[in-house]
């Protein structure tokens, strides 16, 4: 629900993207002293996940986990200043966790644990670099400015599945797709990518693995299985 925690956030990305440093962190510093830290990571996660929806995608073939990828450095690259080699690896895979967890609305998964093992001081920052990212990442994709997007920005709604089908890919370590199927050679992994029927967003990718990982009301197992393919 949009309240005084949301708005917080929301002035705290005003200031930052107006450039109003000094005055974002006092905003924030208040906000959690007046709302508590965990409601205030909880309206940045909302905040993330509404910004999820801004990270769209033509119709055609997603490898999901390498746009992730993708997503998650762009976010360090913008938010990390004067890091190492090895805090910069460390941001980055924070960060890809911290965006699965996000967009799979906290349905059981990997980035889950890795999320909940964080101290809440920790999480907090990597809620606030994650938003500051995508809002910047979304403004750049919209051709707008980063004020322009806050001033839309919103509690999350419902996300809807998007429309298409799953399915694994095998990629060796530069990317390519694999002549082989149905079996993991040496040096190689398997990526999820999604075939899109139209544009979709991220967040409703997510939303779409959710649907099918639920049981119909007449069946035990998912509504699909994944399959492999060495085309896409």
């Amino acid at each position: 629900m949009d309240g005084p925690a949301f708005e917080a956030v929301r002035c705290y990305l005003r200031e930052l993207f107006a450039g109003q440093y000094a005055r974002a962190s006092a905003a924030l510093d208040e906000a959690i002293a007046t709302e508590g830290l965990g409601t205030i990571n909880g309206a940045f996660a909302d905040a993330g996940r509404t910004l999820l929806d801004g990270i769209r995608f033509p119709a055609g073939t997603i490898d999901v986990l390498a746009e992730i990828e993708l997503l998650a450095t762009r976010v360090v690259d913008i938010t990390v200043i004067d890091a190492t080699e090895e805090e910069r690896a460390i941001e980055i895979e924070h960060q890809t966790a911290l965006i699965v967890f996000l967009g799979s609305e906290g349905l059981p998964c990997a980035a889950r644990a890795t999320v909940a093992s964080w101290t809440p001081v920790d999480r907090h920052e990597a809620l606030v670099r994650a938003t500051v990212g995508l809002g910047a990442i979304v403004a750049e994709r919209c051709a707008i400015t980063p004020g322009a997007v806050i001033d839309v920005l919103e509690t999350p709604g419902v996300a809807e599945p998007a429309l298409g089908t799953f399915s694994l890919a095998w990629r060796d370590e530069h990317g390519h797709p694999s002549v082989l199927s149905g079996a993991l050679p040496r040096g190689q992994t398997a990526n999820i990518t999604f075939l899109g029927s139209g544009t979709v967003s991220l967040r409703s990718v997510f939303a779409r693995v959710a649907y099918l990982a639920t049981p119909r009301a007449d069946a035990a197992g998912m509504r699909q299985s994944l399959g492999t393919t060495t085309d896409h």
